[in-house]
């Protein structure tokens, strides 16, 4: 992946976050988001709970210990607003790869 591409899907959750904001939905978002290798020592889906007060479920998930390879997580996220976006905001600041998945969103309307 090109520094150019990895930078489009850095800021593409934004895009889609407003466009799921402006619908007017529930406070509930399915995301797909990658752990890179780097940050296997650290609470990443923890944060999301004790710093932003979000209800996590891990749908699935593709975390091997020992590896060279990053870690993949299906996450449906609850909360309010504020809290879905500053929690997205902080993901993106550790330069996690992050992927909304609106269907759910647009299958509801």
């Amino acid at each position: 992946m090109s520094f150019k591409d990895s930078a489009w899907l850095k800021h593409q959750w934004q895009e889609q976050f407003q466009q799921w904001i402006s619908l007017g939905q529930t406070s509930r978002l399915r995301l797909q988001l990658c752990v890179l290798k780097s940050y296997y020592e650290e609470q990443v889906i923890s944060e999301l709970v004790s710093r932003y007060g979000l209800t996590v479920n891990i749908t699935s998930a593709v975390l091997q210990p020992d590896t060279e390879d990053d870690g993949w997580f299906d996450l449906d996220l609850w909360g309010r607003t504020k809290q879905l976006y500053s929690s997205l905001s902080y993901l993106e600041k550790l330069g996690l790869p992050i992927w909304l998945d609106l269907s759910s969103v647009y299958s509801d309307c």
